[in-house]
């Protein structure tokens, strides 16, 4: 899934020793009168339009423009995006983008594409330098993409090393804004991280748009939503000497709790009693500590359960749309200010009990009572001392038949994962970490275990995204995600959580949203995670929408 390089289309284009036509610049955009005025004008900054050529310059967020027309021979453009549409194309699928996109044309031997680069490389580059005062070295990335229904590519700034000019030449047919796939450009912060979408530039067959590449050049492709189009065109980079970037921003991370106190008597009126069961739990564990994760289903009792959807559904519930959008776009509710349910729900979620029961869960030390030693499952089966003891921790909460609690555990369902990896520790070992004392020995780590809490909202549009320092997935953790209003989730509306190792495009472990569970997921400093961008199928649902409660246990 994770940058797959599935082939899609015909097996490559055919060579042609003659081609019908050949490019060329629009004339109109090489006159000395549009130049000097176009170049002046993009030096001050400032908006612009040309009335008979109807190029512009959008000069806020930042400067980008848009030159209509732009191929001076329409054949030429006919062939190209016959060319271009005979095409391999591989898919692209991670959690910043899904489209498909051709290799690099600098592999074309011969052809319309091969003719095209060669135009950019030598006359447009030139005259883009011109134009912008900007020297560009004689190099150049240009690959064709194809956007689909729901295809996209969230907020980024295109910053690479060396790269000056961003450019897309469109090959699109006739296209409103209703079908979605626009060029969106986002102002920023006083910390140069992106806020709003303040401009949406939409695609137009032989456009060329193009932008400099900076920290504040944050832009999308908005949703392709139209069924029975696509989103065809060519598009790259112009390189130069790189320059200075500034120090990243680290933003603040959410608030640590520590563990709290609750009624015994309202823990017990909120969890299913068969996850109270000491051979349940044992099952558990052994299961966790074979995969580091597990899904428990009808988590909560059904009274309760149903009173907290209710609640997430109702108007007393206060949303904060959450960024920044190249990171995350989701809704997530103040705890302050939400019903009263949802408050206790919180509390029941950080409390003493429940960092017991979760690591009776996992086998990790979330709590001093949690000690388990290196026995089988078996032996502590048979153990009645130690099975006294796990009772004590967590009592028997109305169920006598403990058989039949062990085998609801034992059928369990995994949650859908790649077999040859697991998102563990890198001992693989799921053992509390060791800290050196002065002396050299090695003793456990006695600080209490910690979490944060925040209740979410998605809906069509939500995502996160995995980025560079991120303070919040450097840290050994649990993940603790509990799913509500998601019956019967189909994993193509998007809104999963993928799991995958840092540096890799590989994905380790998919977490759908299912109603009334909690989803348990062991996770080490190399194990990254995002949930998917939810696209526009989701509208297809009765309820476009669901809510989680993410909670991530530290040690």
């Amino acid at each position: 899934m994770i940058s797959s390089k599935k082939r899609v289309g015909v097996s490559g284009v055919q060579g042609k020793s003659r081609l019908k036509c050949y490019p060329a610049i629009n004339p109109a955009y090489l006159a000395e009168d549009f130049t000097k005025e176009f170049s002046d004008i993009y030096s001050k900054k400032l908006d612009y339009e040309n009335e008979s050529t109807e190029a512009k310059i959008v000069s806020k967020p930042f400067q980008t423009c848009c030159l209509p027309n732009f191929l001076d021979n329409q054949q030429f453009v006919k062939e190209l995006k016959k060319e271009l549409e005979e095409q391999i194309f591989y898919e692209k699928n991670n959690d910043l983008y899904k489209f498909q996109q051709t290799s690099d044309f600098k592999k074309l031997s011969t052809g319309y594409g091969k003719v095209l680069r060669k135009l950019f490389k030598l006359e447009v580059r030139n005259w883009i330098s011109n134009l912008t005062g900007i020297q560009l070295l004689d190099k150049v990335d240009m690959t064709g993409s194809k956007y689909e229904y729901t295809d996209s590519l969230l907020c980024h700034d295109d910053e690479l090393e060396g790269r000056r000019i961003a450019f897309i030449l469109y090959l699109v047919p006739h296209w409103r804004k209703e079908d979605g796939g626009a060029l969106d450009l986002f102002d920023t912060d006083d910390n140069n991280q992106p806020k709003d979408v303040i401009e949406s530039l939409l695609p137009s067959e032989n456009q060329l748009s193009f932008f400099e590449v900076s920290p504040i050049s944050f832009h999308q492709v908005a949703e392709v939503l139209s069924k029975d189009k696509t989103r065809l065109s060519i598009n790259g980079w112009f390189y130069g000497a790189p320059f200075p970037r500034p120090t990243p921003y680290l933003e603040p991370t959410l608030t640590r709790l520590s563990q709290a106190q609750i009624s015994e008597d309202v823990f017990r009126s909120w969890i299913n009693p068969i996850y109270l069961q000491s051979k349940v739990q044992i099952e558990i564990k052994g299961k966790f500590e074979v995969d580091s994760e597990i899904e428990l289903k009808d988590f909560l009792q059904d009274e309760k359960y149903s009173a907290l959807e209710e609640a997430l559904k109702s108007e007393q519930m206060k949303w904060v749309k959450r960024g920044p959008a190249n990171k995350r776009n989701y809704y997530s509710g103040d705890p302050k200010e939400s019903p009263e349910i949802i408050q206790e729900f919180i509390n029941i979620l950080k409390s003493e009990a429940f960092f017991l029961t979760v690591s009776n869960f996992t086998g990790l030390k979330y709590h001093h009572l949690a000690e388990f030693d290196d026995s089988s499952d078996e032996d502590m089966e048979d153990d009645e001392d130690d099975d006294d003891e796990f009772d004590e921790a967590v009592p028997d909460l109305g169920m006598d038949d403990k058989e039949e609690a062990v085998e609801f555990a034992s059928h369990l369902p995994p949650i859908k994962s790649n077999e040859s990896k697991r998102p563990r520790n890198t001992s693989g070992s799921l053992q509390p970490k060791k800290i050196q004392r002065t002396d050299g020995q090695e003793e456990e780590s006695e600080s209490e275990a910690t979490c944060s809490v925040e209740v979410r909202k998605w809906e069509h549009g939500s995502y996160t995204l995995v980025h560079d320092n991120d303070t919040e997935q450097s840290y050994y953790a649990l993940d603790a995600i509990f799913y509500s209003s998601c019956r019967d989730w189909d994993s193509e509306c998007g809104g999963y959580t993928s799991y995958i190792a840092k540096d890799e495009n590989e994905e380790l472990l998919m977490v759908n949203p299912v109603n009334n569970s909690l989803a348990l997921v062991y996770r080490d400093k190399d194990t990254l995670k995002f949930v998917k961008h939810l696209n526009k199928k989701i509208k297809d649902r009765s309820d476009p929408r669901f809510f989680d409660f993410n909670v991530v246990f530290y040690e």
